[in-house]
Order: C-alpha cells, then sequence, then structure tokens
C-alpha cells in the first residue's frame, strides 16, 4: 500500500483488478510483489494489470503457471528491450519483431513502446486461443493459489495466537 501510494496508485484497487484478471491463478502475496516490482521499474498500475491478463495467455503458449509467466512479462516489459528475449519466447514478440527492435536501437533509437508491442501480441494470441477462457491448467493454478492464501492466513492466525499465548505465559 505505501509503494502503490508512493506511485499515486490504488493498491486496493489494483489488487481488485488483478484478481479479477487474473481469474484466482495468482495468489494474493504474488499479486503484490509483481505489482511492487512493476512500479519500480515504471510501470503504471494499469499496465500491470494489462501485463497480467497478457501473462495469462502467454502462460499457455509458454508452458508455464501464470505467476512465474507474469514474473517474467513484468521483468522484461520493465527492463525494456535489452531484456525481451523471454518475450519472444512467449510469443509476446515476434521474432521479425525483435529483430526490427535490434535494428532500431543499433540506429540509435531510445524510445521504444514495448508494452504497446506485448499488448497488441497479447490480442492476436487472445483472438488465435478463441478468448480468455479458463481451461484445466488455470483450474489447478486457482486451487494453488486458494491454497496459499489460506496458508498465510492461518499462518497469521497462529502467529498471532502464539503471541498471545506467549505474552500470557510471561
Amino acid at each position: 500500500r505505501v509503494v502503490a501510494s508512493s506511485f499515486k496508485e490504488s493498491a486496493a484497487q489494483m489488487i481488485a483488478d488483478m484478481k479479477r484478471v487474473s481469474a484466482g491463478t495468482v495468489d494474493d502475496s504474488d499479486l503484490m510483489q509483481k505489482s511492487v516490482q512493476g512500479m519500480i521499474m515504471g510501470l503504471k498500475g494499469e499496465q500491470i494489470t494489462q501485463l497480467l491478463d497478457a501473462s495469462r495467455l502467454a502462460a499457455r503458449t509458454w508452458g508455464q503457471d501464470v505467476s512465474a509467466t507474469f514474473d517474467t512479462v513484468v521483468t522484461a516489459v520493465g527492463g525494456g528491450v535489452r531484456a525481451m528475449g523471454p518475450l519472444v519466447m512467449m510469443g509476446l514478440v515476434t521474432k521479425e519483431q525483435f529483430e526490427l527492435l535490434n535494428k532500431a536501437i543499433a540506429a540509435g533509437v531510445t524510445d521504444i513502446d514495448l508494452f504497446s508491442l506485448v499488448m497488441a501480441n497479447a490480442e492476436k494470441q487472445a483472438a488465435a486461443f478463441g478468448g480468455k477462457v479458463k481451461d484445466s491448467r488455470e483450474e489447478l493454478q486457482q486451487l494453488k493459489a486458494e491454497i496459499k492464501d489460506i496458508t498465510e492466513v492461518l499462518g497469521k492466525f497462529i502467529y498471532k495466537s502464539c503471541g498471545y499465548v506467549v505474552a500470557s505465559v510471561v
């Protein structure tokens, strides 16, 4: 929340938007960590949410879970064109675009909008997959995220409970 407010973003709104877009495939802690990483790398809250949406589709192409793909996408887009290798493997940047971008960099172009390029390619992927319908792999990821969230809640409860017990004994 502190990081989000320092970037003039609403943490609650970002998390709500990301939970909706991820369809529950990424647990709350990972959503928070990756959003902080993205903001520190210069991405806006809406961009981070859109990258999560693109990551959901790219995860199918790349054969990874949504959380790992989201982490890679945020790091690559936030890192700029020099870090776009994984984006090519995921189909979020084509080989032809990669070559053109490298030529542009060699020619001295410094202002390249990698985010818009990734989002345009994500739209093409969405059309190819017939939309953003949850598949069986995502259903398993959703269960895994729910278990992790419950584990964290239980862990906090146990920690607080033990703290009360220790305080009572002392």
